[in-house]
């Protein structure tokens, strides 16, 4: 763990370079190094007091305990086994389904020549579209000029 937070320079150089990791990944690696510096060092007993004493002076409680473990013993059994984030990892908007952006942009040309972000609205809030798209609810006026953006649609005020 140590040479993932700190790698050497070079073969024959003082020092280490900086890892280029992103904050949440350092902050749970540095955890775990402390984890077992503590647990290694001489005179401390038992796998979980030793994590319970890390979570705490971290500022987190018996969760982060647990989770120190876990990603230790998951590191132990592979060494590229990290304790990654997954921040904005599930958000995928559904308008990346080509098939759907093309049917959007369609019924948008059959409304003929002035559209506005709420057809869109409209359109994703309809019964048909719910229930094939397994939606709760339509998507907000904000999605939906979002959406026209990215589709590359351009708009302007009506004139006073």
């Amino acid at each position: 763990i140590h040479t993932i937070l700190r790698p050497p320079r070079g073969p024959h150089t003082r020092g280490f370079k900086h890892a280029d990791l992103n904050m949440v990944l350092r902050g749970r690696l540095e955890l775990m190094l402390s984890f077992l510096r503590l647990y290694a060092g001489s005179g401390y007993a038992g796998w979980g007091r030793a994590a319970d004493t890390i979570a705490k002076s971290a500022g987190k409680g018996f969760w982060m305990s647990r989770r120190i473990r876990q990603w230790v013993l998951a590191f132990m059994k592979d060494e590229t086994d990290l304790p990654h984030a997954q921040y904005g990892k599930f958000n995928a908007s559904i308008l990346e389904d080509e098939d759907l952006s093309e049917e959007i942009h369609l019924h948008l040309q059959s409304l003929g020549e002035y559209i506005s972000a709420q057809d869109v609205v409209d359109y994703m809030g309809s019964e048909d579209m719910k229930k094939r798209l397994n939606l709760k609810h339509g998507i907000s006026l904000r999605t939906a000029e979002r959406w026209m953006k990215r589709m590359e649609y351009r708009w302007t005020s009506a004139p006073k």
